[in-house]
């Protein structure tokens, strides 16, 4: 199950902070303590 928290930071970075659009390359490097966050902005990207 998904921490409500981290699917929530993880709309706000994937559709407010970053600015990515169709076409753009993403790239996803993290370290193990915040893996579930990248993998959640991941997948909404």
């Amino acid at each position: 199950m998904n921490d409500p928290g981290v699917e929530k930071l993880a709309d706000m970075l994937a559709n407010y902070s970053v600015g990515i659009k169709p076409g753009d390359k993403v790239i996803r490097e993290a370290n193990e303590l915040v893996k579930s966050l990248i993998t959640a902005v991941y997948k909404k990207v």
